[in-house]
């Protein structure tokens, strides 16, 4: 579905942001002249994606454990109304156990190792279907 939605200027093309429960990408165009002055005077179409809640808890997982500070467990619990071990708790012992992440002051961070095989966390954190 697309939507036009006003974004704010530091949002990048290509990025995606939350607006309540949907996420939402803005699409690349092409322009000629002063792109910045253009795309102060008008809104930016954007792609609108409805996620079913196991994705979007994933995707909170992911986007937070880039992050230096890591994912607070009590956000997430604020944010989805379920614990992270609920959601993903043999993915994260496993990684945990490989030294890819690591708990601390109710945070889940990633440890230097897991900075290198980041990817490698993530598609554990990806629901099944």
């Amino acid at each position: 579905m697309y939507s036009v939605y006003p974004l704010p200027p530091p949002l990048l093309v290509g990025t995606a942001v939350w607006i309540g429960p949907e996420r939402v990408t803005p699409i690349r165009v092409s322009v000629d002249g002063d792109t910045a002055a253009l795309l102060k005077s008008m809104r930016q179409v954007a792609f609108v994606e409805k996620q079913p809640p196991a994705m979007a808890m994933a995707d909170t997982l992911i986007l937070g454990l880039r992050l230096n500070d890591g994912v607070a467990a009590d956000e997430f619990h604020r944010r989805f109304g379920r614990e992270v071990d609920e959601v993903c708790g043999p993915a994260l012992l496993e990684l945990a156990g490989l030294g890819l992440i690591e708990r601390q002051d109710g945070r889940v961070r990633l440890t230097d190792r897991g900075r290198l095989l980041a990817n490698e966390v993530f598609v554990r954190l990806l629901p099944d279907s």
